[in-house]
Parts: C-alpha cells; structure tokens; sequence
C-alpha cells in the first residue's frame, strides 16, 4: 500500500468511526459537531473535532456503547491512581477481542519464532483478561505460551524459569528484574533469548542489568486497556517502538493548546480507535508523553515510531517549580546494582526547605548507595532540596512487585 493509499484508507476509516459514534454512542451524540460538518476531507482536519478526556469515561459506560448491551464480552474497570470516585470501565465486543489478539499475534510472531516457549507474567488469567488474550496471540501463529502470572515470589518465577525454559519472558519490568536476579545467583540454568518488557516504563539502565543477567535481548511495549492494550512495540533494531497503525489512529498533541505538534517535539499522546465498534474512543488523551522519531526503521516496517511513552501525572513531580521526570531517577538508581526497586516522597520542612525522600529496596547484597549514585541524584535536584536515602524493611513489599509503579508517592 502506497502512503496515499494508506492516508486515504486512514482517512475513510476516521470517518467511518466518527459516523458511528455518532448516530450510536449517547455521548458522542451531544460531544461531536453535527453529522453535516463532521466528516472529514482530510487528515489534518481532526483536530476541530474535540477530546475524550479519562473524566468522561468515569459518568458510565452505557452513553459511550454503540451496540446493545448483550454484544459486550468483556468489561475491564480501572481506577485511577490516588481516586476514590467512580471507575473509569471499558467494553469490548467479542470482534474486539479477537482483533486485539490478531494484534498480538503480528507483533509477537515478529521476536518469537514458532515452536518457540514464551512465558507470560502478567495479570488477566481469566478469558479475555490480556494474558488470555495475549496467549491466544501466540498459539496463532504456533508459539507455545505459559501464562505464570504477576510476579509476586521472585525467586519461585526463577525456579519456574528453570523448569519451562522459556525462549521468551513477557512481564513488568521491576518484577523481571527481580526474577532475573534471583535466576542468575540462585540457579544458573537456561534463560530466555528475548524478554519484552510492558505496563510500566523501563529505563534502560533497568533493561542493561537483565540483558546482562541473561545474556539475551530486551525489547519495549506500549499500550494501555483504554487502546485495546496493545499500542507500540519495539522492534530487534531497537530504535523506537512501532505505533499499531492498522487500528488506530495517533497524534501528538501540545498538552495546553490541543495543536498537533511536528516530529522531535515532545508531547501528549492522542488516539482514535479504527476498527472498535463497541467502544469507540475519539481523540482520547493519555495522559502520556513521547514523541515521534524521524526516518525508516532499518527493519523496513513502514509503520511510525515513537520514544518510550512516559505518564505526566505519575511519572513527573515538581520540586521549587522545577519538573523532575521519573524516568531521570529510573535510570540513575537502576544503573546501581543493588538496588531493586524504589519510592519517592517530598517532605516540606517549616523553613521553606525542601528534601527528596527515596526508599530503596536492595538486593541484600549491600543497604546503601554508592557515592556515585548519591551525587547523580543530587545533580537533578534543584537548589535548596536536600536528598534523604532510607532502606526499606525486608518485609516491606516493593511497588514493582505490588504491581504497576506510580513512581512519586504524597508524604502523609
């Protein structure tokens, strides 16, 4: 398909879905123009149509359905971080479903070879939970998959690794760390060609240590339930993560203005579902950060490619005005080998001074940072905040091992 032909097939799609949502969905009902102005001529023209924002998808499901209820196979409800309100829920029809698994399905067929183990330690065990869905993926084009689950007993997951030898680990990446680790100094057997890291953001300080622990290749991906779970993988050649084009459409937004932003500019991912008919979801904003890379991917793939999607509201804190990514703290105390996972926390003193309070999991090995991790940290800080390094209590189970991390936690 020619890049006319694909912007033309795009295009047709966009409307398709605005069409539907509109004459089907109570919500997009009253937030989309009329359906007289509302079809687009071109791709550029999207931006007059307005936002999903996460506040909407919390008011109730039954205004955003395009189908009646009975067509629903699946409903996942998410709450949101620090919430107490409503959960935000999204509904998948049984052709959803089976798209999202064609999904993993491409996109796993392209690091794994048929034949080939992989173990998924993820949540979802049930039918149509993402492990589900992500295993019937692999069984599509012949892999072999084992879902094991969240890794809650790191080295249990090591001995586990031991006994199935898996050629692929699909998991978080705190929790693959922690397995890692245990596997190289507990047992020393087979360990997997491929890792794919997914749900949270993985420095790469974090994917040296496991390629290093298993001698073995450790690629990215992106996605997110609202999106249908999957939403960018990175590929061998390692230069970016490759967007699924073929069922949705993205765009990177200024976060203040709403205005698309050129290639290299940093900004709010958007996206508008293609091939969804239960659930459609228009310019939905995530809340996440990245942007778009120049060029062709050496793997040929004409797909675009994004850096790895960061969240704003959980993955950056502000300390006297100035912004401190989480992504910053990931790579500078990951890149310490003893330290397996952390939490962070702001204390406010009484004299306007401000100290960064980190708790660190260690791996048992050592229960402090090194001088140089101590003085990379210092180096992010602004002036006037002060850095408090405290170990965690071994019975204190860490937020990667808890589940997806939300990296800044409020001081009590």
């Amino acid at each position: 398909m020619s890049v006319g032909q694909s912007l033309r097939s795009r295009l047709y799609r966009l409307n398709d879905t605005l069409r539907n949502a509109k004459e089907n969905s109570r919500f997009y009902a009253r937030h989309l123009p009329d359906l007289n102005t509302l079809r687009l001529k071109s791709i550029n023209e999207i931006e007059r149509i307005p936002f999903t924002e996460e506040r909407h998808l919390s008011a109730g499901i039954e205004d955003f359905l395009c189908v009646p209820p009975g067509e629903i196979s699946r409903i996942v409800s998410l709450f949101t971080s620090g919430s107490t309100g409503h959960p935000k829920r999204i509904c998948f029809t049984g052709e959803d479903l089976e798209n999202i698994a064609g999904y993993f399905s491409f996109g796993m067929s392209q690091i794994v070879a048929p034949g080939k183990k992989v173990l998924i330690c993820l949540p979802g065990k049930s039918e149509y939970g993402v492990s589900y869905l992500l295993s019937l993926g692999i069984k599509k084009f012949g892999g072999l998959p084992e879902i094991y689950g969240i890794i809650s007993d790191p080295n249990h997951a090591a001995g586990y690794v031991n006994e199935f030898r898996p050629d692929c680990i699909v998991g978080m990446p705190v929790q693959v760390l922690a397995m890692a680790e245990c596997h190289q100094l507990g047992y020393r057997g087979h360990g997997p060609s491929t890792v794919l890291l997914t749900a949270d953001y993985a420095a790469e300080s974090l994917k040296l240590r496991i390629r290093e622990a298993w001698d073995c290749r450790v690629l990215n991906h992106y996605g997110s339930t609202e999106m249908g779970y999957g939403g960018a993988l990175e590929c061998k050649f390692q230069k970016g993560l490759h967007l699924r084009e073929m069922d949705l459409y993205f765009e990177i937004v200024d976060p203040h203005s709403g205005k698309s932003l050129s290639r290299r500019e940093e900004g709010e991912l958007v996206f508008t579902t293609l091939s969804r008919r239960g659930m459609p979801l228009i310019r939905y904003r995530t809340g996440d950060f990245t942007r778009l890379l120049p060029g062709r991917c050496a793997c040929g793939q004409k797909l675009s490619r994004v850096s790895p999607p960061w969240r704003f509201n959980e993955g950056m804190f502000f300390l006297h005005d100035q912004g401190i990514k989480m992504s910053e703290l990931d790579e500078i105390l990951f890149s310490d080998r003893h330290v397996m996972d952390y939490s962070v926390s702001v204390l406010k003193m009484d004299s306007n001074e401000t100290t960064l309070k980190l708790t660190l999991w260690m791996d048992g090995k050592s229960d402090r940072l090194d001088s140089k991790t101590r003085k990379a940290i210092a180096s992010v800080l602004p002036c006037g905040t002060g850095a408090d390094f405290a170990i965690a209590k071994p019975s204190d189970i860490s937020p990667g091992l808890r589940g997806k991390r939300f990296g800044f936690l409020p001081e009590p």
